[in-house]
């Protein structure tokens, strides 16, 4: 699903709560800014904060109207990478010119670098979002797509086009990469949106909104809020697990009226957000459930043995991020409580 832009705003306004432990009041220092549309930040392994920049964009004829017309979204090359010395307040871009998508003129709800994250060596790894049809990306998807069947629901996320002069030519977008940051070279470990093009584990909309990261041991462990889905890559790129986030059930649930639901039980779709590694070695991830994102339905998830998720937490709102504190307690971001 997916509505990739209630994803970014929740990351802006967004409010963090501890499950176990009452909010206290908090104190807030500014350590970086003038950044570039930022969306994940990650402590290296060298002590410095690492700040994801989607970019804003680009002023290029590589442009697409988003699904309701109302807006257009073009790429450029403005993606960036900062490093942030948290001794000296030093901030340093240590990768630019990276694919980046927004609105424009707005540029606004950017989608380019997502996240990064490090191995138990150091090593660094790229995650980039997308946020739409996987076909639309470059020429090599747009080829490959030709003849998918679409479900009705297409239409919400982004039809395919059907000018090839009008891709957005951003291919390294929705993939995953392992990062040299003394070089800027990229390694392509995996790609996203071609495994949503071929398989479209959920079996609804063809989407790809690779989410956050979270590495443990040997592999990479994804969730992609566009598929509905996560991913369990190894960091030599062979794929060891992909499964869709198990919907929910539920009743008298209210929408817009411009947007009618079935009567009687209505299956809602789980759109997997934040991923992390939990204090007993198991993955765990939230959901920020799927439209008409009703309150109370949000759940948090634990990967068991089996590889098969179980629900671990529930009865939250539109959760966008789930880590753990130094007690271990979870601790997960809403959009409200």
């Amino acid at each position: 699903m997916k509505l990739k832009q209630v994803s970014h705003t929740l990351l802006t306004f967004g409010a963090v709560f501890a499950s176990a432990i009452p909010a206290s009041a908090a104190n807030f220092t500014t350590i970086a800014d003038g950044l570039n549309n930022p969306v994940g930040i990650t402590l290296g392994s060298d002590g410095s904060l690492y700040v994801a920049e989607t970019g804003t964009g680009g002023n290029t004829d590589r442009c697409q109207t988003s699904p309701f017309g109302t807006v257009t979204i073009c790429a450029g090359q403005s993606g960036s990478l900062t490093k942030v010395d948290l001794a000296s307040g030093t901030q340093t871009q240590v990768l630019t010119n990276f694919d980046s998508t927004a609105y424009q003129p707005s540029q606004e709800q950017g989608s380019g670098i997502q996240e990064i994250a490090f191995d138990s060596e150091g090593n660094a790894y790229l995650l980039s979002g997308y946020g739409g049809y996987p076909g639309n990306r470059d020429a090599d998807l747009f080829e490959l797509g030709q003849g998918i069947e679409l479900p009705p629901e297409q239409n919400i996320v982004g039809l395919p086009i059907e000018d090839p002069e009008r891709l957005l030519d951003a291919p390294n977008l929705a993939k995953l990469f392992r990062l040299n940051l003394e070089t800027q070279e990229l390694t392509e470990i995996f790609d996203f949106a071609e495994y949503e093009l071929l398989n479209n584990l959920d079996g609804a909309d063809y989407n790809s909104y690779p989410f956050a990261i979270a590495i443990k041991d040997d592999s990479a462990y994804v969730a992609d809020a566009g598929a509905n889905a996560i991913y369990n890559i190894g960091l030599d790129g062979e794929l060891l697990d992909a499964f869709a986030a198990p919907t929910l059930l539920v009743e008298n649930v209210e929408a817009p009226p411009a947007f009618p639901l079935p009567d009687g039980p209505f299956e809602l779709q789980s759109v997997p957000t934040g991923i992390t590694v939990g204090p007993d070695n198991a993955v765990y991830y939230a959901e920020l459930t799927g439209f008409p994102f009703p309150e109370g339905e949000a759940r948090i998830f634990r990967i068991n043995e089996a590889g098969e998720p179980e629900v671990y937490l529930d009865g939250f709102t539109q959760l966008i991020d789930v880590a753990f504190d130094r007690q271990g307690q979870p601790v997960c971001a809403p959009i409200c409580r």
